[in-house]
C-alpha cells in the first residue's frame, strides 16, 4: 500500500464563485484554504457530494477557472472541492497565489479505511 503524502495547503480567505448544473446556479463561496489538488469552500446552498462544478477565483486581476468535484460536506456549510482539470496556465496562477499566502499547519492524517 502506498504511503499517502500530505499536499501542503494555504491560508486564503478569498471569495468564489461555485458554478452548478452548467452555471444554473451560482453560488457565492469563500474559500478558507486551498491546495494544488483542491480547495475547502464554506457557503449555503452548496452542490451534492460527487456533483462536478466550476469554480471561479477572482485575484490580482486574474481569474481561475476550473472544474471541480465535491468530494465532502459538512453540516458548518463546509465542503471540500477536487481539482479536475489542471493545466500549466492554472498551475501558474496557483504557484503565484501559492507565493503570497501562508502554509496552513500540518495536521496528521486521518487512518486509511478498508476497503
Amino acid at each position: 500500500m502506498a504511503k499517502r503524502i500530505p499536499i501542503p495547503r494555504y491560508l486564503f480567505g478569498g471569495p468564489a464563485q461555485l458554478s452548478q448544473a452548467r452555471g444554473a446556479i451560482t453560488t457565492a463561496v469563500t474559500v478558507p484554504n486551498i491546495s494544488a489538488k483542491g480547495c475547502r469552500v464554506k457557503g449555503s446552498g452548496l452542490a451534492a457530494v460527487g456533483e462536478v462544478c466550476e469554480l471561479a477565483i477572482k485575484w490580482q486581476g486574474k481569474e481561475f477557472r476550473c472544474e471541480v468535484e465535491v468530494r465532502w460536506k459538512n453540516r458548518k456549510g463546509e465542503a471540500g472541492l477536487e481539482f479536475l482539470s489542471m493545466d500549466e496556465t492554472r498551475l501558474v496562477f496557483l504557484r503565484e497565489l501559492f507565493a503570497t499566502l501562508h502554509l496552513e499547519p500540518l495536521r496528521p492524517l486521518p487512518p486509511e479505511r478498508a476497503a
